[in-house]
C-alpha cells in the first residue's frame, strides 16, 4: 500500500490513451516553439522605491500608540 501514488492512472483503453498522450505533448512542444520571447524592455527590473515609502501614516501604527498611550495612563 505503500506505493499507490506511484501506480499508472487506469484506462479504458491503453492505446487511446497513449495516442491522447502523445498529443498532448506534441501540442506542448508546439506551444513551447511557437512562443514568442520576452521583449528587452519587459527584461529590465525597477530598483526605485515604492510611493507609499514616503506615506508615513501608513508606516506608524497610530491605533496601537493611542492603545500604549492609555494603558500607561491607567
Amino acid at each position: 500500500m505503500a506505493d499507490r501514488g506511484r501506480r499508472a492512472m487506469p484506462v479504458g483503453n491503453r492505446l487511446c490513451a497513449e495516442r491522447w498522450t502523445t498529443k498532448n505533448l506534441e501540442r506542448h512542444h508546439e506551444r513551447l516553439r511557437s512562443m514568442a520571447a520576452t521583449p528587452k524592455r519587459c527584461q529590465t527590473m525597477d530598483n526605485t522605491l515604492p510611493d507609499t515609502v514616503h506615506l508615513t501614516h501608513l508606516r506608524a501604527n497610530a491605533k496601537k500608540k493611542q492603545m500604549e498611550k492609555e494603558r500607561a495612563m491607567a
